[in-house]
């Protein structure tokens, strides 16, 4: 048996402790389903009750890129972080299966895609979000706090607090409790200083 099969049929907490034994740090009750990866030269730190569903891949190409995923939050059945740069998801946010979250990407021009230079910019996902299943964000998007991503938008400007979305690229669709919501203050927003 490879080490990557006995990791696979480990029960999700014990992968958690695994993932500590690796210098990640992990609150209490984390829970990490089969085949999730965690890559790079970055950090990682989960809050207290994560629980990451099988086949998530986060990635931090960069000793710059951290990910930080607070309380409570859910990372669905295959979802991807790509980052070169922190990245802070809020507590209580729910990211269903399949979604792709990145910070970078290569800059439009001529020549070979390896000549190219990269573009980055920071990604925040604030408290209470909720991101639909095989929705893209894109990089320098800030979801607001209580704000809903459908599923399978392409998300490339930053969405409101209680701000409802959809589409490629993705657009407003209505607020979550009425046009007042726009102006509702977040009640735990997560401090951009936390972004280093």
């Amino acid at each position: 048996m490879t080490l990557e099969e006995f990791r696979r049929i480990l029960p999700d907490r014990l992968r958690a402790i695994w993932l500590q034994a690796s210098g990640v740090k992990c609150g209490q009750g984390v829970r990490v389903g089969a085949g999730s990866r965690l890559e790079g030269p970055g950090s990682f730190a989960f809050g207290d009750r994560v629980h990451l569903e099988c086949d998530v891949y986060l990635k931090c190409v960069s000793r710059g890129a951290a990910l930080d995923v607070g309380r409570r939050t859910f990372l669905g059945n295959g979802v991807e972080f790509d980052l070169a740069l922190p990245c802070i998801v809020g507590d209580d946010v729910l990211i269903a299966p399949r979604v792709f979250v990145t910070d970078h990407h290569r800059v439009e021009g001529t020549g070979l895609i390896p000549e190219l230079g990269v573009e980055e910019a920071p990604v925040l996902i604030e408290p209470g979000a909720w991101v639909g299943a095989h929705a893209v964000i894109l990089k320098g998007v800030r979801i607001g706090q209580g704000a809903v991503v459908g599923a399978g938008a392409v998300v490339t400007r930053s969405v409101a607090n209680f701000e409802v979305v959809a589409g490629v690229p993705a657009k407003h669709v209505r607020w979550r409790y009425g046009e007042t919501a726009a102006g509702l203050e977040p009640t735990n927003a997560v401090k951009d200083e936390r972004v280093v």
